[in-house]
């Protein structure tokens, strides 16, 4: 039998659907003028302005200044505030204290050398056991104190830290001016003290307090074998400043040039000294701990700095 004739369309195609409507073709963009490039990457960014900049963070400063005290105090040690270059404690009633090396032949070494000082000393046993009384009755009254004000608590008042830090610095400046150049160092520490501490200890950089004129115009003397007002002048009768080792004076020369007249304070290098003598053999005593710091020799290096400073002669030069 004759198949049945079937569409010739094939098996697996499908039945006829609507065709899927093509999309629109864009827009042909428009022509630019002759002569305009298109533009390259994005816009410029509008220009900073730091006078703006700057006002908004003074003024949000001045507001964190005025609400937080420690703050305040913060920034005025790191910015050294406590000092300035005219004032300085003339009329303090603290008086650097001078240590007496005794009767003796011999001479202290105008540049440091351990080994001479300590053979110095070593023959004055009287003189160092007054400057240990001195320094540890000095200290030990403020440690004292100290000690009860964390125990009790009295330390947390408002202005404690800064009233004890006060009683440190005139501590300091009794002692002398090895313990004067230590408290100017530890003034710039806010990794050790507290804000307040630092801002009182500042003081001790150019606030100490002056010692006699009558004493400073003998050295005078003493030093250039004439009165000062027969070598000058000019000179005025009070220090324009003073410091741990001396204190300045104005004067005019005969010739019309004014100079600065720097005095050493009577005593400084015994004093200086004998505290080098007591820091260096406390050093070597702690060698027997094996420590990981050298103070024996971080000690050396200071004492030789400070010497130098000791040499008017050579700093004048």
């Amino acid at each position: 039998m004759r198949p049945t004739a079937t569409s010739r369309r094939p098996a697996c195609a499908l039945p006829h659907a609507h065709a899927p409507a093509l999309a629109p073709a864009p827009a042909p963009a428009a022509r630019r003028p002759l002569g305009h490039s298109p533009p390259r990457g994005p816009a410029p960014a509008p220009a900073f302005d730091f006078q703006a900049a700057s006002a908004s963070a003074t003024a949000a400063r001045d507001s964190l200044l005025a609400s937080d005290d420690r703050a305040a105090a913060f920034l005025a040690g790191l910015r050294a505030s406590a000092t300035t270059d005219r004032a300085f404690a003339t009329t303090s009633d603290v008086r650097l204290a001078a240590a007496d090396s005794g009767a003796g032949g011999d001479a202290l070494p105008l540049a440091y050398d351990p080994a001479a000082i300590d053979a110095f000393w070593a023959r004055r046993p009287v003189a160092v056991i007054q400057r240990v009384l001195q320094v540890t009755t000095a200290a030990g009254g403020y440690a004292a104190r100290l000690t009860w004000d964390r125990a009790s608590g009295g330390i947390k008042a408002p202005g404690a830290v800064a009233a004890r830090a006060a009683e440190l610095r005139d501590v300091l400046t009794s002692l002398g001016p090895a313990a004067i150049k230590a408290g100017q160092a530890l003034s710039l520490r806010p990794d050790i003290l507290a804000p307040d501490a630092m801002v009182e200890l500042q003081q001790l950089c150019d606030k100490v307090p002056s010692f006699d004129d009558g004493e400073a115009f003998a050295v005078i003397e003493a030093e250039l074998g004439a009165p000062p007002a027969t070598l000058f002048k000019t000179i005025g009768a009070t220090p324009v400043a003073a410091a741990s080792l001396g204190q300045v004076y104005k004067a005019t020369l005969h010739s019309g040039e004014e100079v600065a007249v720097k005095v050493q304070r009577p005593g400084v290098l015994e004093t200086v000294s004998v505290d080098l003598f007591l820091a260096r053999r406390f050093g070597v005593f702690l060698r027997r701990f094996n420590l990981r710091v050298d103070v024996v020799g971080l000690l050396d290096e200071w004492a030789t700095r400070f010497y130098e400073e000791l040499d008017y002669v050579n700093e004048g030069g």
